[in-house]
């Protein structure tokens, strides 16, 4: 069978400035593809170009004939005068489904987000409320591609967790793109790195990329994007035990005392992100959402700096077992 997605030469640039160059790659169907790589790298432009949303300056994206496509940005807005229940009765009339199983698809989806009040409007409703509404409204058409920009920006742990189930229950095809190192690394099948112009393929999931990429750079070998992104990747066997330098008892016991509370540590600080993301769509003032926008944005570059240092503790540790 053909791939669902298919791009051959892509290149982009925004003014003077590249985004990437003469990428090609396939998206066979049931993938579920983690686009990831560093801010301004054009992960977001990609996914819109394979939307239709964004034409490339060079090169071609081709979707399967007959596919359907929902599209969920990073930034969902509604209209003013949009209640929940017309967005889905909308969302349902671009799918054309039937009159019969509406009812049914509604309340399976709504449902599963924690919607009650169909009637509220949509517009009123906070960042977090408003990504789920996207969101169910994206799976509500049941497409055969769902393409995710930063899903989980404003959820909370109990939204995150809903969302973790309903993608997991999606029988299509998921392109993703998300700075979200857990849900990237329980859903996805194959993982895209968007670096330098270029985009490296890699199977598995996040962890599976990480010790692939690890084990690259061990050995002097990370593609510079000459090679074809969709060329098998081989696994290089290393003498780790060579490499790898020793370290001395109390060197290791710190290591593993740094690693038992940065674990500790994590979901501590998800637990604050959920209640001042929770307290944001409570309004009380100007200032005081001011306050809380900046504690929020404090809390998360904590939580992703312990994250990345719990990755890098954990692989040093590895190495020493």
């Amino acid at each position: 069978m053909p791939p669902i997605i298919s791009a051959h030469g892509l290149s982009k640039r925004y003014g003077s400035a590249p985004l990437f160059q003469d990428i090609s790659f396939n998206v066979a169907e049931g993938d579920r593809v983690g686009i990831i790589g560093p801010n301004g790298s054009g992960k977001s432009t990609l996914l819109e170009i394979l939307n239709g949303r964004v034409r490339p300056d060079s090169g071609d994206a081709a979707i399967r004939k007959g596919t359907r496509l929902s599209l969920v940005m990073q930034i969902s807005e509604f209209d003013p005068g949009e209640t929940i229940r017309s967005v889905i009765d909308n969302a349902l009339d671009r799918a054309k489904v039937a009159e019969s199983e509406r009812l049914a698809r509604v309340a399976e989806i709504l449902g599963r987000a924690g919607f009650t009040d169909l009637d509220t409007d949509a517009a009123t409703l906070s960042g977090g409320w408003r990504k789920r509404l996207a969101i169910a409204e994206g799976l509500v058409q049941h497409p055969d591609i769902l393409l995710l920009d930063e899903p989980t920006n404003h959820l909370d742990l109990r939204a995150k967790d809903v969302l973790l189930e309903a993608i997991a229950r999606f029988n299509g095809t998921v392109v993703m793109v998300s700075h979200d190192r857990y849900f990237i690394d329980r859903l996805a099948t194959r993982i895209f790195e968007v670096e330098g112009g270029h985009v490296h393929v890699y199977p598995g999931n996040y962890e599976d990329y990480l010790h692939r990429k690890q084990m690259a750079e061990t050995q002097g070998s990370v593609s510079n994007g000459a090679a074809p992104v969709d060329a098998p990747q081989e696994v290089v066997k290393v003498d780790a035990a060579a490499k790898v330098r020793r370290l001395n008892p109390i060197k290791l016991r710190q290591l593993q005392e740094r690693c038992s509370f940065v674990e500790e540590e994590i979901p501590r600080l998800e637990g604050s992100i959920a209640r001042a993301e929770e307290s944001l769509g409570v309004y009380e003032s100007a200032e005081e959402t001011q306050r809380v926008t900046q504690l929020l944005e404090n809390l998360r570059e904590q939580h992703a700096s312990l994250t990345a240092e719990w990755e890098e503790l954990v692989t040093q540790l590895e190495q020493q077992a």
